[in-house]
């Protein structure tokens, strides 16, 4: 199934769809653009009759009665007609055409019918989906569809599901589409062409009004070539585009784990001087974009001697910015000086003009570095001031250097992710709370990873500790999402600072919904660590975990409802004929009352002072982890104490079991009980 080209023929239109565009979208649906749907099989059984057909369990016969034709002995002059006599005809007959006088009967196997039974008892009442705005329909699509993409930037089977949506029924194939095609899931050269030639045929739906964004690998889309077609080119995309608003690339080095292949040397996409004229004649202007520092060497002549690219009417308009493998100064930006002093400069180690780059973005609102370096990182202190959204990956910024933008410029910050910075330590968050007042979203990741080709060497940060004794973390009041992984490389009081600056922030977090911790504490020995583990571990749970009576399944739809009422009208009705024997209960309770004094009475005196003792320590631990506020509002919470290292590859106990048999595989415990007593009589076994 592709879904490069879908067209639905059966839709309202005002202009029917010709043969010739009705036959290239069904060509098209049948190329390969990602794996088949497969179905299982279904067993029919034909019989001779006109009556209608019926749905059952077909019966197997017997095997004993089965009998099979000898095969006839094989000769060369064997005429046509003596075959056709010998031929052993098929188990399967076939329906050679529609108003045969043969009764068809599907045969349905138990695990059909229960898969199809629902878990909750409903009337089966279908709601008019169909009449939905086609603003709802969208928004649904859009939710249950996510991601078409996964992290590899591969098909998933969502793709499929929103394919068959809009085949659906009228009122779902609009939407359906829409939602397929604003960001359509091109993971191959050949699926990228597919697109292109859709874009170029007449058909029924607007295609390129549908496409608004782009997100690509450059590896899967523009490494290889397809053939008879040779390497796609994006410009040529680029110009069939009127809505496109942003273009992300990405490439497999700038993910986790952020190595380069050993083959990797030649770089098989550049940014091209067409791609941006293209776009810029076409009036396109930009929301989201990506940089990438392998990827402008040869675009010298990109811009005008005298204007930055970012100054022009395509970027104007840029609110999220993606800087990818870049030191500071590496963006084509024009300079007063010659070429000769720019490369003088470059060697040195400054960035002529960087402030200027950004500084023209005055609505950026979101921007990523992912495998910058720098060696003072004095971009950030042009930073557009409206910033909502900050996110480092992979780079070599210190705390003091965020905590000195963050003071000044962190008003508006709401969203702030910190993923594998190996010089990055958690000593910002003192002044966390008072230099982003409005953060909503803090996400840090301390997994770093090695630049060689073994999975299991795992590099170690750079900073000395990760968070000082005497530095208290601050959370802001706005708070909803708090992710901290991998924190090691601190002392035990260090890290007690940290948990209890958490539960005592407990009532000023009204918001938070999600808190999860994943923390090492290499100093502590075995039996403090599994006592802290166990302390926090409840104590974190109990402030901040949502305690919520479980649903009532009564309440799950109408019917159920109704069930549980009928049953409740049952049980009364029950109670009111019960009612002469309601003076013999009293009677069974003293009876169960004194069967348990007696039982309680044969316990030894041991087994008291042991039970009194274990009730005197956990009213103690009780007193002590006795919690001030309860804040019982987090949907999510994980903490996960241990002194497990961070590795790409996790080795369980099942990766060291023996593969090979012990040789009792036959024996059966239950044959022992079935032997005659003569011959186990002189049988002894060694266990």
């Amino acid at each position: 199934m592709s879904l490069m080209a879908f067209e639905s023929h059966d839709a309202t239109h005002t202009r029917p769809p010709s043969p010739t565009v009705y036959k290239f979208d069904i060509l098209l649906l049948q190329a390969r653009v990602m794996k088949p749907v497969t179905r299982k099989r279904r067993r029919v059984t034909y019989a001779e009759s006109d009556e209608e057909p019926e749905v059952g369990v077909a019966e197997t016969p017997p095997t004993s009665k089965r009998q099979h034709r000898p095969r006839p002995a094989r000769s060369s002059h064997v005429t046509h007609e003596e075959h056709k006599k010998t031929k052993t005809a098929p188990t399967r007959k076939r329906i050679k055409k529609v108003g045969s006088k043969k009764k068809v009967v599907v045969v349905s196997s138990k695990a059909t019918e229960a898969r199809s039974t629902p878990s909750i008892p409903s009337d089966r009442v279908i709601p008019p989906w169909a009449s939905l705005p086609y603003e709802i329909l969208l928004n649904i699509f859009h939710f249950a569809a996510s991601p078409l993409l996964d992290d590899d930037y591969r098909v998933t089977p969502a793709v499929a599901w929103l394919c068959k949506a809009a085949r659906t029924c009228k009122a779902f194939t609009e939407p359906a589409l829409t939602a397929l095609y604003e960001c359509p899931p091109l993971d191959t050269p050949v699926a990228a062409f597919q697109l292109l030639d859709l874009l170029n045929t007449e058909t029924i739906y607007n295609y390129r009004a549908k496409i608004k964004r782009l997100k690509l690998d450059i590896k899967n889309v523009f490494a290889h070539v397809a053939a008879g077609r040779g390497q796609f080119g994006l410009a040529e995309l680029a110009i069939l585009l009127p809505k496109l608003t942003a273009i992300h690339l990405s490439r497999s080095r700038d993910r986790p784990p952020f190595r380069t292949a050993a083959h990797s040397s030649k770089q098989p996409w550049y940014y091209k001087p067409e791609l941006f004229s293209v776009m810029s004649d076409r009036g396109v202007r930009l929301i989201g974009w990506t940089w990438i520092g392998d990827l402008i060497g040869q675009t010298e002549g990109l811009v005008q001697p005298n204007m930055p690219i970012h100054a022009s009417t395509l970027f104007q308009g840029l609110r999220h910015l993606d800087l990818t493998n870049l030191e500071l100064g590496g963006l084509p930006v024009p300079t007063q000086e010659t070429p000769g002093q720019t490369a003088a400069i470059r060697r040195k180690g400054l960035q002529p003009r960087n402030a200027d780059v950004l500084e023209d973005l005055s609505q950026l609102t979101s921007l990523t570095f992912t495998s910058c370096t720098s060696s003072s990182w004095s971009i950030l202190d042009h930073l557009p001031k409206p910033l909502t959204s900050l996110t480092i990956n992979h780079s070599n910024i210190i705390s003091d250097t965020l905590s000195n933008y963050l003071q000044p410029h962190g008003a508006h910050l709401r969203t702030l992710v910190l993923n594998h910075n190996d010089h990055l330590s958690l000593n910002f968050l003192p002044h966390l709370r008072s230099s982003c007042p409005s953060l909503t979203h803090l996400s840090l990741d301390l997994t770093y990873y090695s630049p060689l080709i073994v999975a299991s060497v795992i590099a170690e940060p750079v900073y000395s500790t990760l968070l000082d004794e005497d530095h208290i973390p601050t959370w802001p009041t706005t708070l909803q999402h708090l992710s901290l992984l991998h924190l090691r490389k601190w002392s035990t009081p260090s890290a007690l600072n940290f948990f209890t600056s958490l539960t005592d922030a407990a009532g000023e977090l009204p918001d938070l919904r999600y808190l999860e911790l994943r923390a090492m504490l290499p100093e502590a020995s075995w039996r403090e660590r599994a006592s802290l583990r166990e302390k926090w571990t409840d104590k974190l749970e109990r402030v901040f975990l949502r305690c919520s009576a479980a649903p009532r399944k009564e309440l799950a739809s109408l019917k159920a409802w109704r069930e549980w009422k009928e049953d409740q009208d049952e049980l009364t009705a029950d109670d009111n004929d019960d009612a002469p024997l309601a003076k013999a209960i009293p009677a069974r309770k003293r009876k169960l009352q004194e069967t348990i004094q007696e039982d309680d009475k044969v316990k030894t005196r041991a087994a008291r002072k042991e039970s009194k003792r274990i009730r005197e320590e956990e009213e103690e631990e009780r007193e002590e982890s006795e919690i001030a506020v309860v804040h019982g509002m987090c949907d999510v919470v994980d903490i996960n104490i241990d002194n497990l290292r961070p590795s790409e590859v996790r080795f369980n106990e099942g990766d060291f079991m023996d593969s090979e048999k012990s040789g009792d595989e036959d024996w059966n415990e239950d044959d022992d009980d079935l032997e005659p007593p003569q011959l186990r009589r002189g049988r002894q076994y060694a266990w």
